[in-house]
């Protein structure tokens, strides 16, 4: 008697379905920065890890994540790039030959080749997230790198507001982090803290 194996299609959750993938894309899967706003005390650490890191200085300006704080929505945003797949920066650049900006195999990333710039700034227009700006002494493009593929960023972040993940994990990331601001806000109410934020 034969027995019949019937296997089902893979699902996006599979583990075989994401072996799949990375076998598809050499072997890894690229991380990504994932930014959770809402966690982010605007300390502006990051700032200073990836200036120290980039110049050998703390000039925030001059690295590759900026924190934006809005005081009239009481909003505080870290603005970095965010290596996307079909990036519109690549495309916006009219160098013919060897490209400003180009994808680092290794890492996934965006990277800057400041020899090969023409300084038109198309890229900065180009880029729906601002994360790419000019260094205001050199007027040299800015924009984060991932560090090789080992952020200072995400080591000097004391809330978790940034972290190195998969793409597949920043919808779990989220999720428990809205569980943890929740836990947070009822212990606050237990403790009659006024200062809840949502």
């Amino acid at each position: 008697m034969t027995k019949t194996v019937i296997q089902r299609p893979f699902q996006k959750n599979d583990n075989a379905f994401l072996n799949m993938a990375k076998k598809r894309k050499g072997g890894k899967m690229n991380k990504v920065l994932d930014v959770y706003k809402d966690l982010c005390t605007g300390c502006r650490m990051c700032e200073m890890a990836c200036s120290l890191e980039k110049t050998g200085t703390f000039e925030p300006f001059r690295g590759g994540i900026l924190v934006l704080k809005d005081d009239f929505k009481e909003e505080i945003s870290p603005v970095v790039c965010r290596q996307c797949k079909k990036a519109p920066c690549i495309e916006a650049c009219p160098v013919e030959g060897e490209k400003p900006l180009t994808r680092d195999e290794e890492t996934g990333a965006v990277v800057f080749n400041e020899d090969a710039c023409i300084r038109c700034y198309e890229c900065v227009r180009a880029c729906p997230f601002g994360a790419i700006w000019v260094d205001p002494e050199d007027e040299a493009l800015k924009k984060c790198d991932l560090c090789g593929g080992e952020p200072e960023c995400v080591n000097w972040c004391a809330t978790g507001a940034i972290s190195f993940v998969e793409p597949r994990d920043i919808a779990s990331r989220r999720a428990q982090a809205m569980e943890d601001r929740k836990r947070r806000a009822m212990t606050e109410l237990d403790y009659g803290t006024i200062h809840i934020k949502y």
